[in-house]
């Protein structure tokens, strides 16, 4: 994502399968998070230390998202008989869990907080 002077956002930084429309949803979340650290550190514009840190602080939920939006389109692209279940189990168990579904609903608008509620 950087070197020195330099910091890819969006879909500079990440590639993710348009599957659910999430790739603007973690440039915006990439933007705020190198604004915060530049804000926050008396570094100059452009340091290396600050922008690993942008780095590292985003690597986690981008990379969840690519993943899991890769592993939804393989799971609905497949139609076999086995699958067919595992979908319909799996939302299922989203459906009744209210705290499964917000979740997903909060990860799908772009908060990235990690911990159901």
């Amino acid at each position: 994502y950087v070197k020195e002077n330099l910091a890819l956002v969006g879909d500079a930084a990440h590639n993710i399968h348009p599957l659910a429309g999430q790739g603007v949803n973690l440039g915006f979340a990439d933007v705020e998070e190198l604004t915060h650290q530049i804000i926050n550190s008396n570094k100059p514009l452009g340091d290396y230390s600050v922008l690993r840190k942008y780095a590292r602080s985003r690597r986690f939920d981008n990379e969840l998202m690519a993943k899991t939006m890769t592993a939804l389109n393989w799971i609905y692209k497949e139609n076999n008989e086995p699958l067919r279940w595992l979908r319909g189990l799996g939302m299922n168990i989203i459906d009744n869990n209210s705290s499964i579904k917000s979740f997903f609903q909060r990860q799908a608008l772009g908060d990235t907080d990690k911990t159901p509620t």
